[in-house]
């Protein structure tokens, strides 16, 4: 199969940039990933789990597969031909899998391509080693005394290439993205740079699968939202929209409850011991979009699902928060032009919904958070919505990059508008201080997260979900802030 490289940056660079390390092993990078559905095989080896929710190993050199939506163990068919040691999913969504002589990657978002060839990358040497690069794509060790790094970021291969003075047998990346080898006995390291994105962000969990959300919130020391749409799951990919109530711990994701029906873009906040959901959408059926004015209960305690009386209107997007024993849920309507943002609430024993001040001009996604007795509401495009919630008054503020689809999150008296779609990049970060009123930079994340989710959990800064608009790859990635 011919390789065609779109763009290919290669860089050599010199023995002098490992250095011998004092350890006499890689240092550990746990990483909690959810258990599969059925055992792993007892005879399997290089374990990995995918972007998409699957797991994938090696058994006697061959490919073997648990579908997210399986709990039966296969082999993989039409895989090409050789005695398959390596095995890696990479944070592309990309299946990679090499002997001493051969390497091939799979798309799993476009199978019928098949299987693309990068043999040629390591010009007749030995392949001893593969793992995930620190910029996310493959990194590939060899006997020739290489280390090749290949990402592939719009459809364009992007190649590097390190030269050390001695033989590689196994390669690892920490958790700061510092490149790690061992020959023999003695163990390199080459540090990662002072802007690498690693030193700001650590890869703690992954998500059931990628997912894009809204938000969600606190209670009871752990950080609840709905699963909602994925856009690439199982194998091959497809979008789904799921029914499942997530909850994270600061270690884990977990399954709490089913809705009973498929879920997206809810408002999920609590009121007492229970999580609310309410609005967003659904799908029948045949997969077609619908928009029930739904609000549902999960009791946390004795894990029943109950129903709320319904919104006053279906709201497609929905943003939720808890003020003061209330419940609140914002929203746009169906309406396709601009308009006022609607606002409801409802407290415990109410039978109906109380209509609250409309706020800020816009349509589309919502994304926030509640800070004190403020609510802070990113505008697609246009504005920063605060809604004071002692006046129940709303002003606006305009953000430097006029994201859409920004997750956003508090974090030490701050507001953090964390990527979406705007002028700038999907990586951005910009901070806005109540007290002064302003905005500052703040760290690139990993990569762009447009959809994803924010939030703080014992005063921690997590983000997680969303797509990479580079890779189009819908991550299940958490990260927590390091600083």
């Amino acid at each position: 199969m011919k390789i065609l490289f779109l763009l290919c940056f290669s860089l050599c660079l010199m023995a002098e940039d490992f250095v011998l390390s004092k350890q006499n092993n890689f240092p550990e990078f746990p990483i909690n990933i959810p258990k599969p559905a059925s055992q792993w095989p007892q005879s399997s080896s290089q374990r990995s789990f995918d972007v998409y929710g699957n797991y994938w190993t090696l058994i006697d050199g061959e490919v073997w597969l648990l579908k997210a939506s399986s709990k039966q163990w296969q082999k993989l068919d039409n895989v090409p031909k050789g005695q398959w040691q390596h095995l890696i999913n990479d944070e592309t969504g990309k299946l990679v899998i090499a002997d001493d002589t051969q390497i091939f990657r799979l798309n799993p978002s476009k199978v019928k391509q098949g299987w693309k060839d990068y043999s040629s990358l390591t010009q007749g040497a030995k392949i001893t080693d593969l793992t995930i690069a620190p910029t996310g794509g493959m990194l590939i060790a060899c006997d020739n005394n290489k280390i090749i790094e290949l990402i592939t970021l719009k459809k364009k291969d992007h190649i590097t290439e390190y030269q050390t003075k001695f033989k590689v047998d196994k390669i690892f990346v920490d958790d700061l993205g510092s490149i790690w080898f061992r020959s023999g006995n003695d163990h390199y390291i080459k540090e990662s740079s002072k802007d690498a994105w690693q030193r700001d962000w650590k890869l703690v969990a992954r998500m059931p699968s990628g997912t894009h959300d809204l938000g969600g919130d606190v209670l009871q020391g752990k950080f609840y939202l709905e699963w909602a749409l994925t856009g690439m799951y199982d194998f091959p990919n497809q979008g789904k929209c799921h029914e499942e109530l997530l909850s994270f711990d600061g270690e884990k994701w977990k399954i709490e409850a089913h809705f009973g029906m498929a879920r997206a873009y809810c408002g999920v906040s609590h009121l007492g011991n229970k999580i609310i959901t309410a609005g967003g959408e659904s799908r029948d059926a045949e997969g077609k979009k619908k928009y029930p004015p739904i609000a549902q209960s999960f009791d946390i305690e004795s894990e029943k699902m109950s129903n709320l009386p319904d919104l006053p209107l279906a709201l497609p997007s929905a943003l939720s928060f808890n003020h003061q024993n209330r419940y609140y849920v914002m929203g746009y309507g169906l309406e396709k032009e601009e308009h006022n943002i609607h606002l409801f609430s409802i407290a415990d024993g109410e039978s109906q919904w109380q209509v609250e001040n409309k706020g800020a001009l816009g349509k589309g996604s919502s994304y926030g958070v509640k800070l004190e007795d403020k609510f802070y509401h990113i505008v697609d495009h246009k504005y920063l919505a605060i809604l004071d919630l002692g006046t129940m008054s709303w002003t606006t503020i305009a953000v430097p990059n006029s994201p859409r689809s920004a997750a956003v999150a508090h974090y030490k008296g701050e507001i953090w508008i964390m990527s979406g779609r705007n002028k700038t990049s999907d990586r951005d970060v910009y901070i806005f201080s109540p007290g002064k009123n302003t905005f500052r930079k703040g760290p690139q994340l990993p990569h762009g997260i447009i959809w994803g989710t924010g939030f703080n959990l014992n005063k921690k800064l997590y983000i997680t979900g969303g797509v990479d608009a580079s890779t189009f790859t819908f991550n299940n990635a958490t990260y927590q802030y390091r600083h």
